[in-house]
């Protein structure tokens, strides 16, 4: 795409990870960097995601982001955080990023679990490495990947 000969006529790249990015910025004509969100754009989000019939469930996640929740709300910002913290809030209150997406993970197979008529109780992220024990060889592939900065799956894999 960078050398002009898959789409020709491309003239973004969007990425999530600018920094990352930073080599090709040579190449690239223009870049757009998303900043985040603001203390308004958070706000409205929120009320947004969870609309007029639930504005008490966005008020009490309000209310938490700003008087206990300080290490969440600060990552908020960033347009994927707010939207996960929002999506686990029924289910949980997270304290910290670590928990946040532990959070996810086991948000993520209960559902799979529902949905495939599994009955199996999920109550704590050590409930999901117990009954997915790949999943512990999963992150151990993964943070291997990142501290080797090499791409472990690939499109033909």
């Amino acid at each position: 795409i960078l050398n002009g000969k898959t789409l020709p006529q491309s003239s973004f790249v969007i990425t999530s990870r600018p920094r990352a990015s930073a080599p090709l910025h040579d190449k690239i004509e223009r870049r757009i960097e998303v900043i985040g969100f603001g203390e308004e754009e958070i706000e409205q989000f929120i009320r947004k995601y969870y609309g007029e019939a639930s504005g008490s469930v966005a008020d009490a996640l309000l209310a938490r982001l700003n008087s206990t929740l300080h290490r969440i709300k600060a990552m908020c910002f960033i347009p994927l955080i707010l939207l996960m913290t929002c999506f686990v809030n029924n289910d949980t209150t997270p304290d910290t990023i670590s928990d946040l997406f532990k959070s996810i993970v086991c948000l993520t197979v209960k559902r799979h679990f529902e949905k495939n008529g599994v009955e199996k109780e999920i109550g704590s992220f050590e409930d999901v490495l117990r009954l997915c024990p790949r999943l512990i060889k999963l992150s151990q592939l993964a943070l291997d990947g990142v501290l080797k900065d090499v791409i472990i799956f690939h499109n033909l894999e």
